[in-house]
């Protein structure tokens, strides 16, 4: 399942870092909108028993998706941050909207993802070796 998501969003990561999230994120989402089974794996079991040892390649796969071609990205503690932050953001309301939980369509999922992608992202302060101005 990860081998799959890996294929299905490298061709869309960001070219530059802090570039903007939405073509990843339309190839990740519509993955996950497309697959409700590979929704629940990715999103939920990886959380608990026999997948949880899985759980980190999800988020070196985010992490290698949003960061741009040749950067060290795994080496960078606030890339990581970031992705746990985004990941928890994208498993939450990826799995409330295949529940039924949020009326909303496919784009305007991703472009409230995209948004909050962008905010998690910018935020500064309480990330180790950076101010809060």
């Amino acid at each position: 399942a990860i081998e799959v998501m890996s294929k299905c969003v490298d061709p869309f990561r960001p070219a530059v870092r802090g570039g903007p999230p939405q073509a990843w994120l339309e190839a990740f989402v519509g993955a996950l909108v497309a697959d409700q089974c590979l929704a629940r794996v990715l999103l939920a079991e990886t959380h608990g028993g026999a997948l949880s040892p899985f759980r980190h390649q999800i988020i070196d796969v985010a992490i290698a998706g949003m960061a741009p071609p040749g950067s060290d990205a795994q080496a960078d503690l606030r890339a990581r941050l970031v992705a746990y932050a985004q990941m928890g953001t994208l498993s939450e309301l990826c799995l409330a909207w295949h529940r039924g939980q949020l009326a909303m369509e496919r784009a305007t999922l991703v472009d409230v993802l995209a948004d909050l992608f962008v905010r998690i992202d910018g935020a500064r302060s309480g990330v180790p070796g950076r101010s809060s101005c």
